[in-house]
This record gives C-alpha cells, sequence and structure tokens, in this order.
C-alpha cells in the first residue's frame, strides 16, 4: 500500500471513506480528498479561490469530523466545489486538538456538468483516527449521502 493515498469503502446506504498518510495531518488531507471525489470529477480542473479555517475536537476521530463537516459547510456558504485541502497544523493543548488549514475550489456554477453526489455530513458510524503498527495513520468514517 502506499505511504499516502485514499480510497473508498462500500457501505450499504452511504460510502466509507479513508485516508492514509506517514503523518496525521496527510491522513486528514487524504480523507478529506476522498470525500470530495464523491461529490465532484475534478480531473484537470484549477482550483481558482481559496477559503482559511481552524476547528477543534476533544479527540483526533471528533476532529476528523468536525474538519469535514466543515469543509462542507465552507462549501456550500462559498459554492465552492473544493479540489484541494491542506492541513497546516494539528496541536493538542490542555486535551483540546486544534486543526488549521485551508481548501482550494472552484464555483460549482462553472462545474454543475462535473458534480456527482451530494454529500451532506461526516458522521461517526466507523469513524477512527489511529496509527496502525507500520507507523502509518490512518482516519476513516463514513459519509451520509
Amino acid at each position: 500500500m502506499p505511504v499516502r493515498g485514499h480510497d473508498t469503502i462500500e457501505h450499504t446506504a452511504d460510502m466509507g471513506i479513508r485516508g492514509w498518510g506517514s503523518a496525521v495531518e496527510q491522513a486528514f488531507e487524504e480523507t478529506a480528498l476522498a470525500m470530495f471525489e464523491l461529490i465532484i470529477d475534478g480531473a484537470g480542473l484549477k482550483p481558482a479561490e481559496e477559503v482559511h479555517f481552524e476547528v477543534e475536537g476533544q479527540t483526533l476521530t471528533e476532529l476528523l469530523i468536525e474538519f469535514l463537516n466543515k469543509l462542507l459547510l465552507d462549501a456550500d456558504i462559498v459554492e465552492l466545489a473544493f479540489l484541494s485541502v491542506r492541513v497546516d497544523s494539528i496541536e493538542e493543548h490542555e486535551g483540546v486538538f486544534r486543526l488549521r488549514g485551508g481548501a482550494k475550489g472552484i464555483s460549482r456554477n462553472d462545474v454543475r456538468d462535473r458534480l456527482l453526489a451530494e454529500v451532506k455530513a461526516a458522521t461517526y458510524c466507523g469513524a477512527n483516527v489511529v496509527k496502525d503498527e507500520n507507523e502509518r495513520w490512518e482516519g476513516c468514517c463514513v459519509v451520509d449521502l
């Protein structure tokens, strides 16, 4: 398995997503990319606009769900289809994890013909963030379609 990447996992009604990397930040980025690949066929598109965000969680798993849902919310608010995601930092202070990052996208009006599905939310079903025996970080959850 590659050092960094993402995929989807069949689920009865919705879709599982999973991302991995040598750093927890990479696992979060890859999980977000797996989610956005359900939403848009971004092949060959160049993102034009960027948003910045910050989210918090009591655990890494909660942080992942908050992160994914923040991306979905921001994409709706600014009417963008995100094509790339960047996690600048994940820090823990006094039992609270904080993630800072950004995402780049393209106006949904410009890519309506490339939209694939609507992801309503990231859920706690199957949600987990772990470091495996090979020191690789993995994040996963089920998204509500």
